[in-house]
Formats: C-alpha cells, sequence, structure tokens
C-alpha cells in the first residue's frame, strides 16, 4: 500500500511539472496566433501602397483572418473532441505558417488574400485546442487564472506585432518581415509535435481530478482515494465520437440559451477592439497626429500592454471572487465609455498626452472577455467543452470581422478625395463615425453581459437542467 502510494504520489508531481512544459507550448501557439492577428495594422499603408487597396478592400483583406476564425470556432471544438486538441493544434500551425509565407510572397492581391485566409484558417484551431488541453491538465477552479496567463502570452504576440514588427519592416521590408513570421510559426509547430500530449492519461499518468482527489484526501488525513474513484465535472480525453454523436451534442450546446449572452458580449466588446487595434488604429494615429509608423506603433503596443496586464488580472479576480459576470458587466460598461470618449473628446482627436494612459485603461479593462469561453464552459455539459468553448468563441471573431470593414466603410464614406503617393488620407470626421460605431457594438456587448447566468466558477449545467437556477 505504502509503496502504491509513494508511485502514485511520484507520478502526480510529475503531472504537475509536465503540464508547464506543455502549457508552455502551447501559450507559444497563442503568442504566434495574437501576432498574425495584429500585424497587418502595421504593414497597412504598405499594403495599401503595393496593391492600390481602397479602406474596404484592406478592411476586408484583415477581416477575412476574422471572418474564417470565426467561422472554425464551432469545427475546432469539434475537432478537439474528435480527433485531439494536439493533431487539432499541430495542423492549424502548419497551415498558418503556409499562409504566412504565401502572404509575403504573393504578387498579386488574389495571392495576397489566399496567404491570409489560409493564415486564418490555420490559427482558428489553437484558441480551443489550447483551452481543451488547459482543461485536462489543469482543474476547473484554476481555469480562470490560466486562461488569464494564456491570454498574458498571447497578447505578448500583439506587442511583437507593434513596435518590434515596425522596426524589423523598416530593416527588412514587409515581405521580408512576415517570411521570418512564417519560419517562426513552423517552429512553434515542431515543438508542439514533439512535446504537447492531450492528457495525463494518453501518457499513463493519473488524470488531474485523481491527483486533486488524492492531494485533498492527504491534507485531511482520511484513506486516499484509489485512482479512478474520484470523479469531477472535468473535460478529460475520450475515444473519438462518432460524427451523430458530435452534431448531437453541438445542437444540444446551440439550444442550451444561455450559450448565448456570452457570444453576445465577447463579439461586441472584442469587434470594437479589433477594428482599431486590428487595423486602423495605425492609420487613424499616423493620419490624424502626424506620426511617423513607429510612433504609431508605439501606441498599439500600449494597447497591447494593456491587453496582456488586463488579461491575466481579470481571470484571477474572477477565481478569487468567484464571478464570471460581474467582470464582465464592468469590462462592457468601460468599453462603452472609452469609446463614447474617442467619439466625442475635441472631436474625435483626444489630447495626445493622454492616448498612452487610455488607450492601456481601454484594452486592460476590455479584457474580461477572456471569461468567455469559461462562460460558456459553466453552462454546458463538461463532456462538450470544446464544442461549447469552440461556440462562444466565434463571436469574438465574427464581431471583428465585421466591425473592421465596417469601420472602413464609414472612413470611405467620408472620404474626401485626398490621396498621398497611393494612400487615401481621411479627415477626423470620418474616424469619429467609425468610433461610434464601436460605441454600438459595445452597447450590444453590454445587454449580452446583463443577460449571463451567474456560474460561480463552477459547472451548472446540471442545476439548470434540474430547474434549480
Amino acid at each position: 500500500m505504502l509503496n502504491c502510494q509513494h508511485d502514485f504520489a511520484s507520478r502526480a508531481a510529475y503531472v504537475l511539472r509536465r503540464r508547464w512544459l506543455i502549457w508552455a507550448v502551447m501559450a507559444a501557439c497563442y503568442l504566434i496566433v495574437y501576432f498574425h492577428r495584429i500585424a497587418p495594422s502595421v504593414v497597412a499603408d504598405h499594403l495599401m501602397a503595393t496593391f492600390s487597396l481602397s479602406g474596404v478592400a484592406l478592411g476586408n483583406l484583415s477581416a477575412i483572418y476574422l471572418y474564417v476564425y470565426g467561422f472554425m470556432q464551432i469545427p475546432s471544438g469539434l475537432l478537439a473532441d474528435y480527433i485531439g486538441p494536439r493533431r487539432t493544434a499541430i495542423g492549424g500551425m502548419f497551415l498558418a505558417a503556409l499562409g504566412c509565407l504565401m502572404f509575403a510572397l504573393a504578387p498579386c492581391f488574389s495571392i495576397l488574400y489566399l496567404g491570409r485566409l489560409l493564415t486564418g484558417l490555420g490559427v482558428s484551431v489553437i484558441f480551443i485546442s489550447t483551452m481543451t488541453i488547459q482543461a485536462n491538465w489543469f482543474r476547473s477552479q484554476e481555469f480562470g487564472t490560466i486562461t488569464g496567463l494564456t491570454s498574458f502570452v498571447g497578447n505578448s504576440g500583439g506587442l511583437l506585432a507593434a513596435t518590434p514588427l515596425a522596426i524589423l519592416v523598416t530593416a527588412i521590408g514587409w515581405r521580408g518581415s512576415f517570411q521570418v513570421i512564417a519560419l517562426a510559426s513552423l517552429l512553434v509547430m515542431i515543438a508542439c509535435l514533439l512535446i504537447v500530449r492531450n492528457s495525463p492519461q494518453s501518457l499513463g499518468l493519473p488524470s488531474i481530478a485523481e491527483i486533486t482527489a488524492w492531494q485533498e484526501a492527504a491534507a485531511a488525513g482520511s484513506a486516499v482515494a484509489e485512482p479512478g474513484e474520484f470523479i469531477e465535472e472535468q473535460v478529460v480525453a475520450k475515444e473519438p465520437q462518432g460524427l451523430r454523436d458530435l452534431w448531437a451534442g453541438l445542437k444540444q450546446v446551440l439550444r442550451n440559451k444561455y450559450t448565448w449572452p456570452s457570444f453576445l458580449a465577447f463579439g461586441g466588446i472584442y469587434g470594437a477592439m479589433m477594428a482599431f487595434a486590428g487595423i486602423w488604429g495605425v492609420p487613424y494615429l499616423m493620419q490624424i497626429y502626424d506620426m511617423t509608423r513607429a510612433q504609431a506603433a508605439n501606441f498599439i503596443m500600449a494597447f497591447q500592454f494593456g491587453s496582456v496586464v488586463g488579461a491575466p488580472l481579470i481571470g484571477y479576480m474572477s477565481d478569487r471572487i468567484r464571478s464570471r459576470k460581474i467582470p464582465f458587466v464592468t469590462s462592457a460598461v468601460c468599453s462603452m465609455i472609452c469609446w463614447l470618449l474617442f467619439a466625442f473628446w475635441n472631436g474625435g482627436k483626444p489630447p495626445v498626452q493622454i492616448l498612452f494612459p487610455f488607450v492601456f485603461f481601454m484594452a486592460a479593462s476590455g479584457h474580461a472577455i477572456i471569461l468567455t469561453v469559461a462562460c460558456g464552459k459553466e453552462v454546458n455539459p463538461p463532456h462538450l467543452a470544446g464544442t461549447a468553448m469552440g461556440t462562444v468563441n466565434t463571436s469574438g471573431f465574427l464581431g471583428g470581422a465585421i466591425m473592421q470593414p465596417l469601420f472602413g466603410w464609414a472612413l470611405d464614406l467620408r472620404w474626401e478625395g485626398l490621396l498621398i503617393d497611393g494612400v487615401k488620407i481621411y479627415p477626423l470626421a470620418a474616424y469619429q463615425l467609425g468610433f461610434l460605431l464601436c460605441v454600438g457594438a459595445c452597447l450590444i456587448a453590454l445587454v449580452g453581459t446583463l443577460l449571463m447566468k451567474e456560474s460561480h466558477c463552477r459547472n451548472v449545467y446540471g442545476e439548470i437542467s434540474a430547474g434549480k437556477m
């Protein structure tokens, strides 16, 4: 008995060490995802000049990443549940590297567009794969915190896609820069292949639920549970399901009315943020404030710093106060106020002296969006975690895909015909109209947050089904 317990303790300790290495590789994958998402903003004027693009065309080029990313979130969940998150992530990183290389070498707009589409298709499966692996290697009570840490690393990719990318573009050009990004994507794919595993069970190790039960029993001084005795509401690795079962699971998630409030909240807040940080922020700062590319990229970096700080802090606080709803409602209110200030403060041109703290706060306060997957997971059956997370995660990228060209449409609507070196120069009134669209998106998000079911950081699907909530 003592030998058995000692063996279990050593295997449990290995799981608790190994999970951080696996998490680090998946977080690196997500860093690449965020880099790809933000990078076009820094080279927007280069793309407009090289391919003679209008505001709508440039917005659609950036948004195709988000369209395909959003469309693929439900299939990503199905893939993670069906073939496993590890295989899904490896295939995704390969496609991302291939698409980025096509983007870098594109001789015409159609190839550029195809490269961006393939990149979006590849990276679209990474987040849900990462969340599924996290759910297999970490306890549900750690999920908000670890998701915040993942977002911290991901948003660091956004930082790299700001000033550092601007410096690299100045040094080797936008095409050479994207070739470097393609190589980095390939290297991370190889690390995923060598290191990542779906769950502790796939290595013949005890599950995180069994380890938790063992730790709790040892702390209480009671008899240690035998492996397999303890069952927690935890995502666990399963044998591949039939397509009929997957379809039935998807319908169950889609029919759950509590799936949709977080869907609306994420789509509104993130759609507005991506319109600014993903494509139009750098042109706005260069054209309205007469900044250089590097100066404008510094403000986008401040935005990403806000994301880096806000995401883990909000995730940790959500776990600490045992609430998903309170941080999300607060986030929606703050986001709407920020966009109102952008639209009306000094006619859409806030004082340059406050821009750094302003964009930092806007990003930091808006990053309760990292709770979206937890909200979706906790109101749906535990065995459908991948499908539920994929469904609610669709909305942010659908929101971004709508808002980026819509913002471009607003700019083109008020364009006064000024061109400099093939680049459209938009007046302040055009950007002001775009910011008002962001206010509307955040109003939709606020409605969604108010309709959310509070889960108190645990799976409440059983209580919902039994009519107890």
